[in-house]
C-alpha cells in the first residue's frame, strides 16, 4: 500500500477517534479505507443505473 498525507477537518478527527475508540474501527488508516471504498462502490452503483437508461445512437 502507498502511504498519503490528508488534511481534514478537526471534527472529522474527532469524529473519528470516537468511531475507533466505540471498537468500530481499529485505526483511522482503516476507517478511511473504509469510507473510500463504500464511495467508489456507490459511484459504481450510480453509474450502473445511468447506463440502464441510456440510449445511444
Amino acid at each position: 500500500m502507498r502511504i498519503i498525507s490528508v488534511k481534514l477537518p478537526e471534527a472529522y478527527v474527532k469524529k473519528m477517534e470516537e468511531l475507533i475508540k466505540e471498537g468500530r474501527f481499529t485505526s483511522k488508516s482503516e476507517l478511511i479505507r473504509y469510507a473510500l471504498f463504500d464511495l467508489f462502490r456507490k459511484e459504481e452503483t450510480v453509474k450502473n443505473e445511468r447506463e440502464k437508461f441510456y440510449i445511444g445512437p
